[in-house]
């Protein structure tokens, strides 16, 4: 093996490391009370909000994986939580070449981004280009909004910040 050739093992360790944050985020327990997963340990989160969870979730519950992962890593690693979580159903499985197919219907989950991301996949994809469909950014953008209400802070404002002017 030649020396050009180690650049995808490198690639490849990525890839897996950002799946398995998935899962731990997926199969954490969601019922904990205290600690660092309670409402009361998260500043600027309303209560009776709970961000990223699907309907029928206690509102003291902690957010969701898909806005857990928005926040931490975006819009792609929201879709891929959100893969995750179909693939555990049996709902997406791997197609060719790195792309994604949709396998059956997506299961009993009510979670929006979810939905959006099995919509999504009328055709085998890569994971790059199923985060920019238009079902899976409505519905990563829907998370977005969701949480921006939750925090209390409303939409990003669309004026740059203030600069200072020489003064001290």
């Amino acid at each position: 093996m030649g020396t050009g050739t180690w650049w995808w093992a490198g690639a490849a360790g990525t890839a897996w490391a950002e799946l398995l944050v998935a899962a731990v985020l997926l199969l954490r327990p969601r019922g904990r009370t205290g600690g660092t997963g309670s409402a009361d340990a998260m500043p600027g989160v309303a209560r009776g909000a709970t961000p990223g969870a699907p309907p029928g979730v206690p509102a003291d519950a902690p957010p969701g994986p898909a806005a857990l992962a928005l926040l931490r890593g975006g819009r792609r690693a929201a879709v891929t939580v959100a893969l995750v979580a179909l693939h555990q159903r049996g709902a997406v499985a791997a197609g060719r070449r790195r792309t994604i197919r949709a396998n059956g219907g997506p299961g009993r989950t009510r979670d929006p981004v979810q939905l959006g991301v099995h919509r999504s996949l009328r055709n085998a994809l890569p994971l790059r280009a199923l985060a920019l469909r238009p079902e899976a950014r409505q519905a990563v953008d829907g998370l977005r909004a969701e949480l921006g209400r939750a925090r209390g802070c409303g939409a990003p404002s669309a004026s740059p910040p203030p600069t200072r002017s020489g003064s001290p």
